[in-house]
């Protein structure tokens, strides 16, 4: 069939087939018949309306009666045994029993359950004799050992030859499900007269949600004869709830109207379907087709749905061995990650740096480490401002840990550009503020698949009724922008690298947390040596500054002028190193000062600093120029103010020799911080050392042309610290410098 066949323009689902429920489905295949009855009493309610030809019973009697007016004594208390034990009849299945029909005597199987309403289930249907206990035995032995040592490559070409051994049907096709619950023929083997399957995919709509929760339960289901006329159950309701028989259990169960056409449009007259369940999911099933009537004995059904379950415990085994030993390497491969984060201390460089980095941990084409300060690119991968954009759509989609894709252009439109680097990704978050990635991608494969008809067009319309899809053609699509997908393994091992990354951080935490600890004990340390040795100096120097004073009034006319300077000097040094030691004194205390927080007016807080730092004298010589409206700021009445102080002395301090100083005092309002500046025409200073200056004894000048101690900028910052602010500075040199204040908003 052309690939290019256009689908109808309007899509027509399958509601009627999902909504109908099969499991109470009224019908019996027309090779067997059924009774339902009490547990206890064992008085019949319903029966298939073919019980007569059957095992010779009319439908009328049967509904008056009991099972023990039908069934011999033995039987009766092999029944009721059964209930008795709970088990539900699974050891006991098949009943053989000869029921004697007018003049000849005819072998049936019985198979008994209690259904999910507690009812008992008798189906009666004929029973083969054709094959020996030992040679059914001896086949059934064989089989399982031609699974058991098949590679996992010819595990399921194999299992499908076994199957058609036992049980003779035309076609036996190893059919698995995929995510999507598609479905794809990935082994097959048949007679020569039969249209080869293999290879190709079926639409999840051939399999409607309700039979796939039925093959869970029910592990084997036969069709005889597509053909042939079902049997009704009678009476449709009944039972102490007056509700249709459930038949979930069932294995003469009548099939589906919707199913059967879709047989018939097959060329199919016989089936019979074994579910392979792996981990509790539908992983696939063995279909049987034949195209001529076909009943298979109970113990044929039973034997097949056994080896079913051989397979998936050897699949099961196989899929682990594969997990294990994929997983043992992404383990060493994750161990040397961590050792060389843990090397230099540095997760982006430990990731991406050394000769193992992340992108080995996973098949892919690319990987990327995206942290708050870096981007680092490895292998094949889109563009970092393309990252970006992806990463801000991975944090607003999911608040999940892991996410993976293998159709990225489908859910994210922007992919489109690049799905030849990254069609599908695997993408870890491993922090959350700021909101830091690992993501890994791949490619897109252009993949050619092969369905068993147009999957676009699975049902057809006549009238009013939908029918399932006539055509089973070969029918190509090609399908892009896709990647290979990202297997369970792979997963694992990005959430465990995640899991990994978070240790790390949290033991450099408390590494840091140690050390924090440390460093505070020894700050306080210095800050009571600091104070202790600034207190006790301040007495010496009073003591020489008191006696240069004697000296000076009581010789200082006696003195020539060389003694009257070396007096003066002496002065001089003693009243700057008590400036020094009253900064000191000052930021040493910052460190203990308890803080009082409360809403003050800037204009206040800059009318009195003002005040104390520009002389009457020099007023008129100093230019202020302030903001009509400054912002209430919250904090420490009497650290602010110092902050002011210090900021607008130092403006005073570097304009004073500008033919007219000049210093500007504003503020801007941005988001939830206020933003104060002060602004000079001063000297100004180059940028480079703009991270410097907040250092305690750090000065860019002379002391002798620019007087200080080079505290004042270390006292600003401690403060701005404790009220949770930042300053910062702007400068060019020879101009201006204009220093930022920037504190939390509050009330």
């Amino acid at each position: 069939m052309d690939s290019n066949v256009k689908a109808y323009s309007v899509e027509y689902d399958l509601s009627n087939c999902e909504k109908e429920p099969i499991h109470l489905i009224r019908l019996v295949q027309s090779h067997a018949c059924l009774i339902a009855c009490d547990p206890v009493s064992l008085s019949i309610f319903q029966v298939s309306d073919n019980t007569a030809s059957i095992i010779g019973y009319a439908t009328d009697t049967l509904l008056k009666t009991t099972l023990c007016d039908i069934l011999p004594k033995e039987l009766l208390e092999l029944i009721r045994e059964e209930i008795a034990k709970g088990d539900n009849f699974r050891k006991t299945n098949p009943i053989r029993t000869n029921i004697h029909q007018q003049d000849r005597s005819i072998f049936h199987n019985l198979i008994v359950h209690l259904n999910e309403d507690n009812l008992l289930i008798v189906e009666i249907e004929p029973s083969d004799n054709q094959v020996t206990t030992t040679e059914f035995q001896y086949t059934l032995s064989e089989a399982i050992q031609q699974i058991q040592k098949a590679s996992f490559a010819e595990l399921f070409q194999r299992m499908a030859e076994e199957i058609k051994k036992i049980t003779g049907y035309d076609r036996v096709m190893l059919y698995r499900f995929d995510e999507q619950d598609d479905g794809e023929v990935i082994a097959e083997v048949k007679e020569d007269f039969v249209h080869p399957y293999l290879g190709l995919k079926y639409p999840a709509s051939d399999i409607p949600p309700q039979a796939r929760k039925l093959y869970l339960k029910n592990k084997s289901r036969i069709l005889a004869d597509v053909e042939s006329t079902p049997a009704q159950i009678i009476p449709v309701l009944a039972g102490a709830n007056n509700q249709p028989l459930n038949l979930t259990h069932s294995v003469t169960r009548g099939l589906s109207p919707i199913h059967l056409e879709y047989l018939r449009n097959m060329g199919v007259k016989s089936t019979m379907s074994i579910s392979i369940i792996l981990d509790d999911r539908l992983w696939g099933l063995i279909a049987c087709h034949h195209y001529t009537p076909k009943f298979l004995d109970f113990s044929v059904r039973f034997t097949c749905q056994f080896m079913a379950q051989i397979f998936s415990g050897h699949l099961a085994l196989e899929s682990a061995n594969l997990f294990r030993s994929s997983i043992l390497e992404t383990n060493i491969t994750r161990a040397k990650l961590f050792e060389n984060m843990s090397a230099d201390y540095n997760i982006l460089e430990g990731l991406t740096a050394q000769e193992e980095t992340v992108k080995n941990l996973i098949q892919c084409g690319g990987a990327v480490v995206v942290t708050e300060h870096a981007t680092s690119l490895l292998g094949n991968t889109p563009t970092e401002e393309q990252i970006q954009q992806l990463c801000k759509w991975l944090d607003e989609r999911t608040d999940s840990p892991v996410f993976e894709t293998n159709a990225l252009p489908e859910l994210y439109p922007p992919a489109q550009e690049f799905r030849d680097k990254a069609a599908g990704i695997l993408a870890i978050k491993f922090a959350l503020n700021p909101n830091e990635f690992i993501i890994w991608f791949r490619p897109e494969v252009i993949q050619e698949v092969y369905w068993g008809g147009n999957p676009k067009k699975p049902v057809s319309q006549n009238g009013e009724r939908i029918s399932p899809r006539k055509s089973f053609a070969k029918w190509k699509e090609i399908v892009k922008g896709t990647a290979r997908r990202w297997e369970k393994y792979e997963t694992e091992a990005a959430i465990a690298l995640r899991n990994d990354i978070r240790e790390f951080i949290m033991l450099r935490f408390n590494e840091i947390r140690q050390l924090n600890k440390q460093m505070e004990a020894a700050y306080a340390e210095l800050e009571m040596f600091s104070y202790s040795v600034s207190h006790d100096l301040s007495s010496p120097l009073q003591n020489i500054n008191g006696f240069i004073q004697i000296l000076k009034e009581d010789y200082g006319d006696k003195m020539d002028e060389w003694g009257t300077e070396i007096l003066n000097t002496i002065m001089e040094s003693t009243r700057r190193m008590n400036t020094l030691i009253s900064d000191i004194l000052n930021f040493s205390k910052l460190g203990r000062k308890s803080m009082n927080f409360q809403m003050i007016p800037t204009r206040e807080l800059i009318d009195n600093a003002i005040k104390e730092v520009i002389p009457l004298d020099k007023k008129s010589k100093v230019k202020v120029i302030i903001a009509d409206t400054l912002p209430d700021i919250r904090g420490d009445r009497s650290l602010l103010q110092q902050l002011f102080i210090n900021l607008i002395s130092n403006a005073v301090k570097y304009s004073q020799n500008e033919e007219q100083p000049l210093i500007e005092i504003g503020s801007k309002q941005k988001a939830n911080f206020s933003f104060i500046y002060i602004k000079d025409n001063g000297i100004g200073m180059d940028m480079k050392y703009a991270n410097k200056i907040f250092g305690v004894f750090n000065r860019l000048v002379s002391e002798e042309e620019y007087p200080g101690t080079g505290i004042g900028l270390a006292i600003v910052h401690r403060i701005i610290t404790r009220h949770g602010g930042e300053v910062s500075v702007e400068s060019k040199l020879g101009k201006e410098t204009t220093f930022w204040v920037k504190l939390p908003k509050g009330e």
